[in-house]
């Protein structure tokens, strides 16, 4: 068992005006702390956190500083399988206050023309992964998500329309040398948003990885994506990319 504390603090400042209005400044304090717990128990492991968030903010168009406090936490396992395997697992829930401008034009991030607004953003999620080898040269890997976010202003209004994004990939890498791996990675991602409608994208990826020393290593890549979205036909997004590390 180990538990473990820390605490965050960030300030932050927005300006706005405009229109012949005098320039005001919105001041915003955030307190960030974290209480984690650790069990490792052989061949499972457990982390539990705490993160709450208060703000303290200071609003020229609401005199009086505000003060707000929100709750969120997450746990994340890990468990052997065996000598070659391993299975995890993340899960999280979290309401946050961000800052969003709020525009006639809908809403915008840092948007200088507005006063600033406290938005609630809330953030669900979930996650799988597991991960194993094939042989002595061969690894796969296989993870699935879901996600849920979505924002209110105080006044529970909608500013940042629910959005539920599920993922699922796999991948496989083969050691050809010593120094050379190679890598196949496949992915698909379906996003479904209030009021707006679906969007999907699928995509693979080949790499090719070289240790060029004990320090330096090189890795090419190509990929291919096919999106659609809500109306719209299918799209092709090729890529590619080319890294030292």
């Amino acid at each position: 068992v180990e538990p473990a504390a820390s605490v965050r603090a960030e300030s932050s400042a927005h300006a706005y005006g405009g229109n012949g209005a005098p320039t005001q400044t919105l001041l915003a304090e955030d307190v960030l702390p974290r209480l984690s717990l650790r069990l490792d128990h052989k061949d499972l492991r457990l982390v539990l956190r705490y993160e709450p968030q208060l703000r303290v903010t200071d609003d020229p168009a609401a005199p009086g500083s505000r003060t707000a406090s929100v709750q969120g936490g997450s746990a994340r396992a890990e468990w052997d399988l065996g000598p070659a395997w391993r299975a995890s697992g993340d899960a999280r829930a979290a309401e946050r206050l961000v800052d969003l401008g709020t525009g006639q034009g809908g809403p915008q991030l840092l948007d200088l023309r507005t006063g600033t607004a406290n938005v609630r953003y809330l953030d669900t999620g979930a996650s799988a992964a597991l991960t194993g080898r094939l042989g002595p040269a061969s690894t796969l890997r296989l993870r699935a998500s879901v996600d849920d976010n979505g924002g209110v202003d105080a006044a529970d209004q909608v500013v940042l329309p629910r959005m539920v994004a599920l993922q699922a990939g796999a991948g496989l890498s083969r050691e050809v040398s010593p120094i050379d791996v190679l890598e196949l990675d496949a992915r698909a991602q379906q996003a479904t948003i209030a009021a707006t409608g679906q969007a999907s994208l699928l995509g693979g990826e080949a790499a090719w990885a070289r240790a060029v020393t004990r320090t330096l290593r090189v890795r090419a890549a190509a990929s291919a994506s096919e999106g659609r979205g809500a109306g719209a036909g299918p799209r092709i997004f090729p890529g590619g990319a080319l890294e030292l590390e």
